[in-house]
């Protein structure tokens, strides 16, 4: 889920750096129940898309809800590793956090032309798949993400 943090990036940057940790924590339930709470408080529609991939190297910034047109196709343009002190995953348990990236738009993209991740907080997949009980799982990251037109 996307969700629009533009007005705590204007007043209160050091506490939206904060968020991508909690955000990280919380389960799904917890989050969407306190983007509701906060939507209710400040009349903002704060889920503004969906995050997911295409195929195995396509990122998709959905924004078509709340009568948008806005959705990214990325491609990764560059990209650096995360700081080390970054959280590694849930509880700082894991095996570190995903990459900051630069992405760049492809065909189908309407919209936002680029977009940086940056503030990961978990991600990474364990290196082999030896001790997992399930023939496929997911691991759990949290990112703020800016785009630009």
């Amino acid at each position: 889920m996307l969700y629009d943090a533009s007005c705590l990036a204007a007043y209160h940057s050091s506490l939206l750096h904060e968020l991508t940790v909690g955000f990280l924590q919380w389960k799904d339930s917890v989050t969407l129940l306190t983007a509701a709470i906060a939507g209710r408080i400040s009349n903002e529609k704060l889920l503004i898309g969906h995050h997911y991939f295409s195929d195995n190297t396509t990122p998709v910034f959905d924004f078509r809800i709340n009568g948008k047109t806005d959705i990214i196709f990325g491609s990764k343009k560059a990209n650096v590793p995360a700081p080390d002190y970054s959280i590694k995953g849930v509880d700082n348990k894991g095996f570190g956090a995903v990459d900051w990236l630069k992405l760049d738009s492809k065909s189908g993209t309407v919209g936002f032309k680029e977009a940086y991740r940056m503030i990961t907080a978990g991600g990474n997949p364990p290196p082999t798949c030896e001790d997992q009980k399930e023939a496929s799982f997911t691991v759990d990251y949290a990112a703020e993400y800016w785009f630009y037109s």
